[in-house]
């Protein structure tokens, strides 16, 4: 994180005497940027985020300028995963706003204390951010500063993110607001190279950046560092699928990104929703750099080869396993001839062999084919009945097939050597016919 340097924050007292319209209950948070204070809205009797910021900024006129039509748009986004902002003004040397307050703590403080999160929860916690980031596209509004200590979690789990439009306002300010003292909002880790392009203004695909970072540390409990590792490298339980994803939005040139937060979504729901593939194998790293368009230089996994089972039968004590049974040869030969069978009656059925073609009716009727029930087929009579190519071929067939199985059954019927007299009758004659031939 960028650090920044505390200012002197007025205490709810003090704060109070200037804001009497709102009730300031107590001071939550401080930092370079301001404070934050729990309050309430009077008039309508409804608790607020009471924030203000550092006087260093009410002194920037440009930065003023730029902060109220960032507010007034920030006032119209009404979004479940966005902080409502209701108001904003400045008091002499203060600029202030007064926000939608959510009881629970940032995103920040929940990777702190647990580090890496179930994927399941991680890719939620990700895709509600990304659906309000994505709303705000849609309004025309960037962020610009997503990170974890910009987003709420709230007593429910649900993901708000919060201080739209403050990066935006610093980014066209005076150099002074745009220093190493992090006035600038951007978070070195989360901050896609282009933001600090001072001559050019980041468009959305720079949260979508952010996201990609965010998505890393919520799976894996670390920021990516160079030398980059991929999320399922990091944890070899973890989807490699996600790796693709992080990889997508972390790219260098914004051009190389998802296109939208709605394509960053349908990526990461295709992961958790669709059943993951095989995980074994061996990861093969490359640069973090690839075209959107082509194949990405990303981790690609290899399956490692899976043996086939075999089922071997293995003897217990005292048991004969006996040899596996040989089919009889009759039985095999009879198979084949059937088979010859039926490839000489299909050939003779498509090349017109056989039985003559019938005459064909005059006058523009239908054909004696068509009355069978065949009007591209060649048709026969037998028993009387007329019979396309097709009915003959599995007439024959099912004949073929009878036959068969009668002749198994009478193989069946036959009486079986006993296994003492194979062996009696394979045994060499003894005497003279033993030696006969030596």
């Amino acid at each position: 994180m960028s650090e920044e340097t505390e200012f002197d924050a007025p205490s709810a007292a003090e704060l109070q005497m200037r804001f009497t319209q709102y009730r300031i209950e107590k001071l939550v948070a401080v930092g370079g940027m301001g404070a934050v204070y729990r309050a309430v809205q009077l008039s309508v009797d409804r608790p607020v985020a009471f924030k203000i910021l550092s006087p260093k900024y009410a002194e920037n006129e440009k930065f003023r300028e730029r902060f109220g039509m960032e507010a007034k748009a920030m006032a119209k986004l009404n979004h479940p995963n966005i902080v409502q902002l209701y108001d904003y003004g400045e008091s002499g040397d203060i600029i202030w706003m007064a926000q939608e307050w959510v009881p629970g703590q940032t995103v920040e403080d929940v990777l702190d204390k647990e580090g890496a999160l179930d994927p399941m929860e991680a890719a939620a916690m990700v895709a509600q951010a990304c659906e309000g980031l994505g709303y705000a596209h849609k309004q025309g509004i960037v962020h610009r500063d997503v990170k974890p200590a910009n987003m709420m979690q709230d007593d429910g789990g649900n993901i708000k993110v919060m201080d739209f439009g403050l990066a935006h306002a610093s980014y066209w300010a005076e150099p002074s607001l745009q220093s190493e003292e992090g006035a600038r909002f951007a978070t070195t880790e989360y901050a896609g190279p282009e933001i600090w392009d001072m001559e050019k203004e980041p468009d959305h695909r720079v949260d979508i950046f952010a996201l990609g970072v965010l998505l890393y540390e919520a799976l894996t409990g670390d920021r990516p560092m160079d030398p980059y590792r991929p999320p399922s490298e990091m944890n070899p339980e973890l989807d490699p699928r996600y790796d693709e994803v992080v990889m997508r939005s972390m790219q260098t040139l914004p051009e190389d990104r998802y296109g939208s937060c709605a394509e960053f979504l349908g990526a990461l729901r295709e992961v958790v929703t669709t059943p993951r593939g095989p995980v074994k194998g061996q990861l093969l790293t490359g640069p973090v750099t690839g075209p959107v368009r082509g194949p990405l230089t990303v981790p690609v996994a290899v399956a490692a080869p899976q043996a086939v089972p075999v089922a071997v039968a293995v003897a217990q004590p005292g048991q004969v396993i006996p040899p596996p049974k040989k089919k009889s040869m009759t039985v095999a030969w009879v198979v084949m001839g059937v088979i010859l069978v039926l490839i000489v009656v299909l050939v003779a059925v498509l090349t017109g062999g056989g039985d003559p073609k019938p005459e064909e009716p005059k006058g523009g009727g239908p054909s004696t084919a068509e009355l069978a029930g065949n009007a591209g087929g060649k048709v026969t009579m037998h028993n009387g009945k007329p019979e396309t190519g097709r009915e003959r071929v599995a007439r024959v067939a099912r004949e073929q097939m009878e036959k068969l199985k009668k002749m198994e059954e009478e193989e069946a019927k036959k009486p079986k050597p006993k296994p003492e007299e194979e062996k009696k009758g394979k045994q060499a004659p003894k005497g003279k016919d033993a030696t006969k031939g030596k």
